[in-house]
């Protein structure tokens, strides 16, 4: 049986905890501005985020930890440091990232509204050009080409 961790011990450990359940929610938030917030990849994205909050709780507890044991007071660190970016920061980030989405998409559509299709009717006048120029060149037959060498060769074995 572990001896009683004293009060300073675990709020070391609590606070790590919390300070690991905020960096997962973190990550797990820019995964979620990456890949999209929809309902099954949030669920995927909290699973994957609480396996590797098992695991580094554990290898933490295992090695950085007062006892060298998991305790209850870490997983609460974690799941609060979780909850709380979850519920308070990720609101204000999704609203960033909207204003920022609509600030980037402006010059994208006016480019795409006044710029290509100037760009696309020149492409389409130098491409018929290029048409052209090969539908009036000459097709080339056997007979146009020059005659460098003569059409039978004898081959002498021997001859040195």
């Amino acid at each position: 049986m572990v001896p009683q961790v004293p009060q300073l011990m675990r709020l070391v450990d609590t606070f790590t905890s919390l300070g690991v359940g905020l960096i997962l929610a973190c990550l797990c938030d820019l995964l979620g501005i990456i890949a999209g917030r929809g309902k099954i990849k949030r669920f995927l994205c909290d699973i994957f985020m609480f396996s590797a909050a098992a695991v580094i709780l554990i290898s933490f507890a295992i090695s950085q930890s007062h006892t060298g044991y998991f305790r209850w007071y870490m997983l609460a660190g974690t799941i609060t440091g979780f909850s709380a970016y979850r519920y308070i920061i990720t609101p204000i980030t999704d609203d960033i990232f909207k204003k920022a989405k609509i600030i980037i998409l402006i010059p994208i559509l006016l480019v795409k509204a006044f710029v290509v299709p100037i760009i696309s009717a020149k492409l389409d006048s130098k491409k018929n050009a290029v048409k052209r120029m090969f539908a009036n060149r000459k097709k080339i037959t056997q007979k146009d080409l020059p005659e460098h060498l003569p059409k039978e060769v004898k081959v002498l074995y021997n001859s040195v």
